[in-house]
């Protein structure tokens, strides 16, 4: 496969030149600038024992939905941050033994998102034309990404926090968090550049499913030209395989399993097309109707898991 898309970028080079162009000049606009300071501050949060307090503060949302803890603080900045960071902060919880090897790979089929700066500045404002829209594509992929790990990040309950590491000086943590944050940032435009030079090479502009599910953010700017907000969230949600590749970049030293990431990405873009289409594109339903079913249905699932406790412990 690797030789095919060589030979069409050699037999192609006018078009991969103009998508190489066009992919660093997104990823200066896009990345560097408005996630790498995230990035950075996302490490920090693991790297200063942060995280375990988040951990903690979690405890009773992640209790009651039987999510590992952990796995709510890595969806929480993730959705802050934006991809790869929640598959980033997985890994390195991983690697400094805070979550065990199973429930990593569980959680990746839900903590790693679309940022909320990523769905204003760019969804919205950039391609919709709307803060509003990439309020709502990031609010539907949010909720499409908890039904996400309601149903498939079940974990065993048990103390995670029985050990305590010692704490890092803030300089240490300041520089292993600018050089792990500044190569996470390398991976990512690097990824920009490649995916859309092939993009442009192959000609996928004519497919533009294809060609988000490839790319997302294509993905996403031929949503905006046909004013499809349900598409939008479909590819924002599931990030294509540019967002996979990097994924599997960051956890290749970690030997973590993708198989659960990608049948969580699936099912998570699958929701939020759909969530987005009854609001949208029905008009016998309205949006305070779906928020509200939204509510119901967390209402319902709390209410069912806790009667559940409550017969377990009769």
């Amino acid at each position: 496969m690797f030789v095919l898309v060589l030979i069409i970028l050699i037999l192609f080079p006018e078009g991969a030149r103009e998508g190489a162009e066009e992919g660093l000049r997104v990823a200066f606009d896009t990345v560097i600038v408005s996630i790498l300071p995230f990035s950075v501050m996302c490490c920090a949060l693991v790297y200063s024992g942060f995280s375990e307090r988040l951990g903690r503060f979690f405890m009773p949302l992640a209790r009651l939905f039987r999510i590992n803890p952990y796995g709510m603080t890595a969806l929480f900045t993730g959705l802050l941050a934006g991809y790869p960071t929640g598959c980033k902060m997985v890994g390195d919880m991983y690697q400094e033994g805070l979550i065990e090897k199973e429930e990593a790979e569980k959680t990746l089929a839900y903590a790693n998102n679309g940022g909320l700066i990523f769905a204003l500045n760019v969804v919205g404002e950039g391609i919709f034309n709307s803060k509003g829209a990439g309020g709502l594509v990031f609010a539907v992929s949010a909720v499409s990404a908890l039904v996400t790990a309601i149903l498939l990040g079940k974990s065993r309950e048990r103390e995670v926090f029985a050990t305590k590491k010692e704490k890092l000086p803030f300089m240490t943590v300041l520089g292993k968090s600018v050089a792990s944050g500044g190569g996470v940032i390398l991976n990512i435009a690097s990824s920009f550049i490649v995916f859309y030079a092939i993009s442009n090479a192959l000609g996928l502009e004519s497919f533009p499913f294809l060609e988000g599910c490839v790319e997302m953010t294509k993905g996403i700017m031929h949503a905006g030209k046909a004013h499809s907000l349900p598409l939008a969230a479909f590819f924002f949600t599931l990030g294509g395989f540019g967002v996979f590749s990097q994924s599997a970049a960051i956890l290749s030293t970690h030997n973590l399993s993708l198989k659960w990431y990608v049948k969580g990405k699936i099912l998570s873009a699958s929701v939020a097309f759909l969530i987005m289409y009854i609001i949208t594109e029905r008009p016998f339903f309205c949006k305070e109707t779906v928020l509200l079913s939204l509510l119901a249905f967390l209402a319902v699932t709390v209410s069912v898991k806790a009667i559940k406790k409550l017969y377990a412990k009769a």
